[in-house]
């Protein structure tokens, strides 16, 4: 069931993986301090525009705010930075890494 507790815990969980404040996501959200106040006080459950906002601030999906499987929680600081660094590509950048990587996994056989 998606609640208050819900909101509160997913922003709560993106925060310390990405290891900002709630001042900086309701500034790169584009949201006030007090809108994101409320809703980690619980007492307003965000609309579907203030989540779109507070995912692309995350730099994530909407889909992976609500995804609660919770499959990358085991990955160290370093693998997030990567996939952080990954979804901020665009496709030619993404392209290039590919390349990149591939080329360093077959110089190290």
């Amino acid at each position: 069931m998606l609640d208050e507790e819900f909101f509160i815990r997913r922003i709560s969980d993106y925060l310390a993986l990405r290891n900002i404040s709630r001042n900086d996501l309701a500034r790169l959200a584009g949201i006030s301090t007090g809108a994101l106040r409320e809703i980690m006080q619980g007492k307003n459950v965000p609309t579907v525009a203030t989540v779109e906002k507070l995912c692309k601030a995350l730099n994530i999906s909407v889909s992976q705010f609500f995804d609660t499987d919770d499959a990358f929680h085991d990955l160290t600081e370093d693998q997030v930075k990567l996939l952080d660094l990954w979804t901020s590509f665009s496709e030619e950048q993404r392209e290039h890494a590919r390349i990149y990587l591939d080329g360093l996994s077959k110089s190290d056989r």
